[in-house]
C-alpha cells in the first residue's frame, strides 16, 4: 500500500526530469552528455514502475514525452540500466545517436558485465586477388547453372562424379553468396534510410524548439516594453495632472476667488446708494440754476451724510465672500460633480 501510494508522486517528479532533460539537450551542446546521462537514468526508472510497454507508452504521451522515437528511447532505457558505464561512455564518444552508441559501443554481455566497445577504425586489409577459373571449371560451372546433376556433368565432361559434386557445391556456395551479399546491402541500405529519417526527425525537432524559444524571447521582449511604456504613460500622466493641479491652485482658482469679490461688490453697488427719488432731489438742489431755500439743503445735507459711509473707499464695508467658492482643483473637481448630480 505504501509503494502504490508513493509510486504517483515519484512519476510526476521522473516526468518532470525527463522534460528539464529534453530541455538541457536542446538548448546547450555543453550540456550534452550530461542531459543524456540524466535522460537515459530517469527513462529506466520511469520503465521500471510500468508492467508493460503498452502502459509506459501511454504515460509518456499523456505528460508530452512521446517526442523521443522509439529506438532512442530504447538504447536510453537499455543505457540507463548501467548509470556508471553509460556516464563513461557518454563523455567519450563523439557521436549524437542514442541508438548508435548503444548499437556500436554499448554492449552488454551475458549477464551484467558491461563491455563498452571503443570506436576505432579498422585495419586496412590488402585487397584479394580474384582466381581466374580454368576453362574446366567454368564449363562444370555453366552446367551446374543449368540444373544438370552431378552424373549428368560428370558424363558430359568426362570426368569423375566426384570432381562434379565438388564443382556443383561451389557454384552452390557462390550463388549463396552473391544472394547473402545482396540481402546485405538491401539491409544496410535500410538502415541508412531508417538514420536519415532520424536525423531529419531529430532535425525537425531542434528547429521547432529553436522556434519555441524565439517565441518565448519574443513574447517576453513585446511584454518588457509594454510595462516599460506604460510606466512611462502613467509617470508622465501623473506628473501633467501634478502640474496642472498646482497651476490651478496657485494661479486659476485665486484669481477666480478674487474675480467673485469683486463682482460681488459690483452687485451690492449696482443696487445704487441712492433711491430715484432721493437722487433727483439731490440733483434738483445741487443744480446751479437753482436757489433751493435752507431746509432743502438742510434736507439734503441729512440725506447726503446719511450714505457718506458708501461714498468713500476708506469707509467701505467688505462683505464676507461665499466660503463655499473651491479652493483647490480636488475641492473644485467635487463641487462640480455634486452640482451634476
Amino acid at each position: 500500500m505504501e509503494l502504490a501510494t508513493r509510486e504517483p508522486i515519484e512519476l510526476v517528479g521522473l516526468a518532470e526530469q525527463i522534460k528539464n532533460d529534453l530541455e538541457k539537450i536542446e538548448r546547450s551542446a555543453a550540456e550534452w552528455a550530461e542531459a543524456n546521462y540524466s535522460l537515459c537514468v530517469h527513462l529506466y526508472q520511469a520503465r521500471k514502475k510500468h508492467n508493460s510497454n503498452k502502459a509506459f507508452g501511454a504515460w509518456l504521451a499523456e505528460n508530452d514525452l512521446d517526442r523521443i522515437n522509439d529506438h532512442d528511447r530504447a538504447a536510453a532505457i537499455a543505457m540507463g540500466e548501467h548509470p556508471d558505464e553509460c556516464r563513461s561512455l557518454l563523455e567519450k564518444t563523439d557521436r549524437r545517436s542514442l541508438q548508435l552508441i548503444h548499437r556500436e559501443e554499448f554492449q552488454v554481455a551475458s549477464g551484467s558485465k558491461i563491455e563498452t566497445a571503443k570506436p576505432s577504425k579498422p585495419p586496412k586489409r590488402a585487397p584479394k586477388k580474384k582466381k581466374t577459373p580454368s576453362p574446366e571449371a567454368e564449363k562444370v560451372a555453366q552446367l551446374a547453372r543449368e540444373g544438370r546433376g552431378r552424373t549428368e556433368i560428370a558424363a558430359t565432361l568426362g570426368v569423375g562424379e566426384h570432381v562434379a559434386q565438388l564443382a556443383v557445391k561451389h557454384e552452390e556456395g557462390r550463388r549463396s553468396g552473391i544472394e547473402e551479399a545482396k540481402q546485405q546491402a538491401l539491409d544496410e541500405a535500410a538502415m541508412n534510410a531508417e538514420l536519415a529519417a532520424s536525423d531529419k526527425e531529430k532535425l525537425k525537432q531542434a528547429i521547432d524548439a529553436h522556434k519555441r524559444k524565439l517565441d518565448r524571447e519574443y513574447d517576453l521582449t513585446v511584454k518588457k516594453l509594454e510595462c516599460e511604456i506604460d510606466a512611462r504613460v502613467r509617470e508622465r500622466a501623473s506628473k501633467l495632472e501634478s502640474d496642472i493641479k498646482a497651476r490651478w491652485d496657485q494661479i486659476y482658482l485665486p484669481n477666480y476667488e478674487e474675480g467673485q469679490r469683486r463682482a460681488q461688490l459690483y452687485r451690492d453697488a449696482y443696487k445704487g446708494v441712492f433711491s430715484k427719488q432721493e437722487f433727483q432731489f439731490l440733483l434738483k438742489c445741487l443744480h446751479p440754476d437753482q436757489r433751493p431755500e435752507s431746509d432743502k439743503l438742510n434736507e439734503a445735507f441729512s440725506l447726503f451724510n446719511s450714505r457718506k459711509t458708501l461714498l468713500y473707499n476708506e469707509a467701505l464695508v467688505e462683505r464676507p465672500i461665499d466660503p463655499l467658492l473651491p479652493k483647490t482643483v480636488a475641492e473644485m473637481m467635487a463641487r462640480k460633480k455634486t452640482k451634476t448630480v
